[in-house]
């Protein structure tokens, strides 16, 4: 689509036509949908007149676009209920009276659109574009990155339409319609049950189309490996060559490390990309980045145009995070807004304006009050409507001139489904490991993000050590003797139910370099001042066995702060 620059899959939404080179266009009520011709687009008139900007698939895979499009329209009462359950990557347009936009549930195919004028776009900079030549608007940058920042974009008075709400373009006025349930925690079992019986239905359709999945060491890929369970897969890890912070070259070392171990033994189909940094890149992928929000990797869009990768669609696995704690537990309270807080002090530096009023309006477009929350934790609305409905939408869009995009969890009712499993079970990824126990179980003994090998997990698996003692206060891995003291020697044993070795290292916090024989730890025989203990000692405590330790006192003290100063900490 030549517009003023080249826009893949874009789109523009106006009330008089864009000019430009290869662009196609349909009439919709008073508006008309001007788009390029790599955009898949469907088009159903019954009752209503509905259009359909990408793909979209449910759980009846036999159903085509245009038999989705005609149950949306027959069923107008059922609407929202398949909206909830389409996955896919599109852009729902309907006419009745007036015109409303409905995103996919994370909005992964991007929608734009301005505050006062009736103009909607795939890119902010076609938005832009469009104000500039049919009202003649001018539309000012912000002085700095935005970084797909709540609903955001580059350009003041242009903002990402929020994944949960429709947009009417004759007024510019955003409606929430999800939830619209009461939340309640659901049992793990159901839980499993409808999502892998929706698993199994979606792997059967992407079995259809010309594929391809991104692999790393984490457990949400793996999880999309599982689900797929095809060994023809094409499977692609990408490793840069940028100049990266210790953590990032370590989580990229981890990646390929773990990935060629999985991909070895099980024969798999992979394929490791290099990626560069954005500066090395040709003048014209430079170019073609102009449009984008983000800046993600500007090289992964230049080496996917170029690979035998172009033309697949890509099966991504980012959402899988929801089912996860995506924030820490503390913000997990119903009914509270508190975390807004927290994402005030996530405003990026250029949008120069007052935090509060911010907020304010930003949750005035989202149209959502505690009321239309119905319960919902704000953290997980806030991380499928900000960081995946604007941040991570707006990366989908740097591969756009040679890939799609598919989430097995990109939909309302699954996000619902997986948001409603207890917060422990969230916290300890039982639904990621059932899924894979399910679907591929092997997976799941590989090491996730972790420097250890499948030995050495089994032996951690095999290694249970426990602290046994009367005289001793036991509260996690922390060990205190109780007072008052009966005897200046206070032991208690470490005991090995397992059926490997287990290392222990026991650490203590003492470290008066003048009382040194004020306290001693004895172990197999052999006594140790607790000054030398303070970076730890590593025992190993021999299978099916016990360890007796000993704390022992030079005296017989009365004093609680000798309990404190004696405390270990055994790991």
């Amino acid at each position: 689509m030549q517009v003023d620059q080249q826009y893949f899959r874009g789109f523009v939404l106006t009330e008089e036509p864009i000019t430009g080179q290869e662009i196609k266009s349909l009439n919709i009520g008073s508006f008309i949908l001007s788009y390029s011709p790599d955009l898949p687009v469907t088009e159903y008139q019954g009752e209503r007149h509905l259009i359909l900007l990408g793909y979209a698939v449910l759980e009846d895979i036999s159903l085509k676009t245009q038999d989705i499009l005609k149950m949306l329209d027959t069923n107008p009462n059922d609407q929202q209920a398949l909206l909830n359950r389409m996955n896919g990557r599109y852009v729902l347009l309907v006419w009745e009276d007036e015109l409303k936009i409905y995103p996919d549930a994370t909005t992964m195919r991007p929608v734009f659109y301005h505050e006062s004028l009736p103009i909607a776009a795939s890119h902010s900079a076609l938005a832009a574009f469009a104000a500039k030549n049919h009202f003649d608007a001018a539309v000012e940058q912000y002085a700095g990155d935005i970084n797909g920042y709540l609903d955001y974009s580059r350009y003041q008075g242009i903002y990402k339409l929020n994944p949960n709400t429709f947009l009417s373009l004759n007024n510019q006025k955003t409606t929430r319609f999800f939830p619209s349930e009461d939340y309640q925690v659901m049992d793990t079992t159901t839980i499993l049950k409808e999502t892998i019986r929706y698993f199994t239905a979606m792997r059967n359709w992407l079995r259809t189309q010309e594929t391809y999945l991104t692999i790393t060491a984490g457990i949400d890929s793996r999880v999309s490996l599982a689900v797929m369970h095809d060994k023809t897969l094409p499977l692609l890890t990408y490793n840069s060559t940028a100049k990266l912070s210790a953590f990032a070259e370590q989580a990229y070392a981890n990646d390929i490390r773990i990935v060629d171990e999985i991909t070895a033994d099980l024969g798999l189909n992979h394929t490791l990309l290099q990626i560069d940094s954005n500066k090395q890149i040709s003048e014209e992928t430079l170019q073609y980045t102009q449009q984008f929000e983000s800046s993600h990797s500007f090289s992964l869009s230049e080496k996917m145009a170029a690979s035998d990768f172009k033309g697949r669609l890509h099966i991504k696995s980012n959402i899988f995070e929801l089912a996860k704690l995506p924030v820490v537990t503390k913000y997990y309270v119903p009914n509270d807004f508190s975390f807004k807080e927290v994402i005030k002090q996530k405003k990026p530096k250029a949008l120069n304006m007052d935090p509060d009023a911010m907020m304010e309006a930003y949750f005035r477009r989202a149209d959502l009050t505690i009321d239309k929350a119905y319960g919902h934790y704000l953290p997980d609305l806030y991380y499928q409507e900000q960081r995946m409905g604007n941040w991570h939408s707006n990366i989908t869009q740097e591969t756009d001139n040679s890939v799609d995009v598919f989430i097995l969890l990109n939909t309302r009712e699954m996000l619902r489904l997986v948001t409603s499993a207890g917060l422990n079970e969230r916290k300890q990824n039982v639904l990621h490991r059932e899924w894979i126990n399910h679907f591929w179980p092997v997976l799941n003994f590989y090491p996730v993000n972790e420097q250890e090998n499948l030995y050495a997990l089994y032996k951690e698996q095999q290694c249970s050590v426990e602290i046994v003692g009367e005289d001793v206060i036991i509260s996690g891995d922390q060990v205190m003797p109780k007072f008052p003291l009966k005897s200046t020697d206070v032991s208690f044993k470490l005991v090995n139910k397992g059926t490997e070795p287990c290392a222990a290292n026991i650490m203590s916090h003492y470290k008066n370099a003048a009382a040194v024989g004020t306290i001693s730890l004895i172990m197999e025989g052999q006594s140790y001042p607790y000054q030398e203990l303070t970076a730890g000692k590593s025992v190993v405590v021999d299978a099916d066995s016990t360890m007796t330790v000993t704390i022992q006192f030079n005296k017989l003290y009365d004093r609680e702060s000798w309990q404190k100063a004696a405390r270990l900490t055994i790991k």
